[in-house]
């Protein structure tokens, strides 16, 4: 029998890219699926092409906010809490998938794995793949790792690369299956904006056992200038430093968490010129009150310019 995937599409004014993204869902090569589209109270004309879909035989509902939520993980709650599948794909209106993304992927999750994600390949606003190197976003981690598929234990996964940084960096590369805890980590990233899918997976990995990752399908994540991704630093480093936080709660050598703690203030924080920072100081002095090994990286950054 195969299992019943609850794909769930969290809209909010990607008229544009809307019709690649539901045509690359309806005409999936897996048969047995649902939809469930969301619409956050669009100002665009999303919602006339969502109606388009509304009725199709795969459509389970279709659910139209009056009032923006401000919150893409609220709108992952809304759909999962009318989700009958036992898998679940969060697919973002703006990205699309090949048409053998959903059949690659449960086959890797009946194999025995909890979670699949998929190859992920950056596209503009046109659709249109970029040149350059795909694999840039895993280099600092490995050179080689992604350019084949693997099986992985969670838990080391999770100490070993997503206490780094999130591999997963797009929710619509992944199936994973539903289980009793997945609405209660929603509400733990409920609010946040930039880094929720980040922690959401983190805490996912805690509750699971196995996860595969395969290159024989691909999501393509769009880059547009409506994208979170370019959300703002007063915005970005509260969670990035949230983030850290939870992840320094675990049992971590000294050297390990003086490790991590520098590598995301490298990595993970918008910091300003020096010249700046005095603009900055209540910030400045709400990491080290919160994150007291942030001390030392800052210092150096202070006095030498150097954030490594």
């Amino acid at each position: 029998m195969k299992p019943l995937v609850s794909v769930i599409v969290p809209n909010y004014n990607h008229a544009a890219f809307l019709q690649q993204r539901l045509d690359s869902i309806y005409n999936q090569t897996y048969s047995n699926f649902q939809v469930i589209l969301l619409d956050d109270c669009s100002t665009d004309h999303s919602l006339q092409i969502l109606k388009l879909f509304e009725n199709h035989v795969r459509t389970k509902c279709l659910i139209c906010n009056t009032v923006n939520s401000k919150s893409p993980f609220s709108q992952w709650k809304k759909g999962i809490q009318q989700a009958d599948g036992l898998l679940l794909w969060i697919a973002e209106s703006d990205d699309y998938a090949d048409l053998n993304f959903l059949q690659v992927s449960v086959d890797a999750i009946l194999s025995g794995a909890d979670l699949c994600y998929a190859k992920n390949c950056r596209v503009n606003e046109m659709g249109a793949p970029f040149s350059g190197d795909s694999m840039y976003w895993y280099r600092d981690i490995s050179d080689t790792r992604w350019l084949n598929s693997f099986r992985a234990d969670a838990k080391t996964e999770l100490r070993d690369v997503l206490f780094k940084k999130c591999v997963i960096n797009n929710a619509s590369a992944v199936v994973f299956k539903k289980n009793e805890l997945t609405e209660e980590l929603l509400n733990r990233v409920s609010g946040m904006f930039y880094s929720g899918d980040w922690l959401f997976w983190m805490l996912y990995f805690e509750n699971i056992s196995t996860l595969i990752y395969t290159t024989a399908t691909t999501n393509y994540f769009r880059t547009h200038a409506g994208v979170t991704r370019v959300t703002a630093p007063e915005r970005r480093n509260p969670e990035n430093l949230k983030v850290l936080r939870y992840v320094l709660q675990h049992p971590l050598s000294s050297g390990q968490r003086l490790t991590l703690a520098r590598y995301y203030f490298a990595h993970h924080f918008v910091i300003p010129a020096r010249r700046k920072i005095r603009f900055h100081f209540l910030f400045l002095v709400a990491i080290c009150k919160n994150v007291p090994l942030l001390i030392l990286p800052w210092l150096k950054f202070i006095i030498t310019g150097e954030r490594k």
